[in-house]
C-alpha cells in the first residue's frame, strides 16, 4: 500500500509518501541515483528481514523490530532476506538536525502507542488536504521524537546503555499521555528510586524527571504546532488538571507559552485561506 501527498511543512517536517510493504523472497528493487540530501527514508521492520544496499557497498540487515534512519541518496538497492518482510518506508524532507543518528540500526521494541499514532497519520495522509498534509508532517515530526524516546542502540564497540535505562525510557514514551511518576517507572525498571535517578543520570546525563517532562512537553508541542488539539485538549490529554498548570510546565521549558504555538498555527492557517 502506498500513501502520497503533496508535503506541506511543519516545523522543519515534510511527509511526503508512506510506504507499507508486505515483500517476498521475490522483492529487490534497484534504484536510480538520487541528489536530494534533505530527502530523508525512515524504515521501520514489523516482520520479517531484509537488507538495505548503500551506493557505496555498505550494507544493512534490517530484523523484526527495528528502525534505520538514512539519506535517500544514499540507497541503492534493498531485497528481503531469508523470509518474507514487511516494512513501512516513510519518505520525508527535513531542514531540521536528525533526531537520532542515520545509517544506524535501532532496536525499537514493540508497541501499540506507536502503531496507533502511524494510523491517525495516514488517516491524515488519505484526505488528501493542504491542511491535513501539514498536520501529518507535524505529527510525524511528534513521531520521530517518540522513535527516539523508545528506541535503543544496537550494542556495538561503544558503550552499552544499562538496559534498565532503556526499559524506563519506553516506559515514558509509551506512558507520554498519562503522567507517570519517577517512582513507578523506577520500580517498573525494578530498581530504587534514588539508585534509578542515579543510573539515568550517569546514563543520559539529565535527571528521568527532567527528561520525561521535556519528552512530553516536546509532543505538545508538535501536536499544537500540527494543529491536532488545542491548549485545553493537550491539557487534558497528559493528565494536567487545568490548561493554566498546562501553560505553566510549558513555558518552564520552552520560555513561552502554548498558547503563543496555538496562535501562530490559526494565524498561519487563516494566511493560507
Amino acid at each position: 500500500m502506498t500513501l502520497a501527498v503533496k508535503p506541506e511543512w511543519c516545523n522543519g517536517i515534510a511527509i511526503s509518501t508512506i510506504w507499507d510493504v508486505d515483500a517476498d523472497m521475490s522483492y529487490h528493487p534497484h534504484r536510480r541515483k538520487r541528489e536530494n540530501e534533505l530527502t530523508q527514508v525512515l524504515v521501520w521492520t514489523i516482520g520479517g528481514e531484509g537488507v538495505l544496499q548503500s551506493w557505496d557497498n555498505h550494507s544493512w540487515k534490517l530484523e523484526r523490530d527495528t528502525l534505520l534512519l538514512i539519506p535517500d541518496s544514499h540507497i541503492a538497492s534493498y531485497r528481503t532476506y531469508k523470509r518474507n518482510w514487511r516494512f513501512l518506508w516513510f519518505l520525508f524532507d527535513s531542514k531540521k538536525p536528525r533526531p537520532f543518528p542515520d545509517k544506524q540500526i535501532l532496536r525499537m521494541p514493540p508497541d501499540p502507542f506507536m502503531f496507533n499514532a502511524v494510523f491517525r497519520l495516514m488517516a491524515l495522509m488519505r484526505q488528501q488536504e493542504r491542511n491535513c498534509a501539514e498536520a501529518a508532517s507535524g505529527l510525524f515530526g511528534a513521531l520521530l521524537l517518540m522513535f527516539k524516546a523508545a528506541a535503543v542502540n544496537e550494542p556495538g564497540p561503544e558503550k552499552v546503555r544499562d538496559p534498565r535505562v532503556d526499559m524506563a525510557i519506553g516506559m515514558m514514551s509509551r506512558g507520554i499521555e498519562k503522567k507517570l511518576s519517577i517512582r513507578k517507572i523506577a520500580e517498573t525498571a525494578g530498581i530504587c528510586e534514588r539508585g534509578f535517578r542515579k543510573i539515568f543520570q550517569e546514563n543520559i546525563g539529565t535527571s528521568p524527571k527532567k527528561y520525561y517532562d521535556n519528552m512530553r512537553m516536546q509532543y505538545a508541542r508538535e501536536i499544537l504546532r500540527a494543529g491536532i488539539c488545542n491548549i485545553t485538549q493537550v491539557s487534558e490529554k497528559l493528565g494536567f488538571s487545568t490548561p493554566f498548570q498546562f501553560s505553566i510546565a510549558f513555558k518552564k521549558i520552552f520560555g513561552e507559552s502554548p498558547s503563543k504555538i496555538a496562535a501562530a498555527k490559526s494565524g498561519g492557517a487563516r494566511n493560507n485561506s
